[in-house]
């Protein structure tokens, strides 16, 4: 059985990285709600999926920053 990595949850480091952003930066948009997180216990964890829906919803709005549509 292959796990479905869209549905798996990554740390803070994981998302920073990907992203591209420092730590407060993204504590900032998640207290802004500008990122989807989900608290287990005292963890925050962000989901693969949401993240990856993120990044393809930026560069779509990139490209019609830069005029590449």
């Amino acid at each position: 059985m292959q796990k479905n990595k869209s549905n798996e949850f990554l740390t803070r480091k994981e998302v920073a990285e990907k992203l591209r952003v420092s730590y407060p930066t993204l504590k900032r948009w998640r207290d802004k709600s500008l990122i989807p997180s989900y608290k287990i216990g005292y963890i925050v964890r962000y989901k693969q999926s949401d993240i990856e829906e993120l990044l393809a919803k930026s560069h779509i709005d990139n490209s019609k920053v830069d005029g590449n549509e």
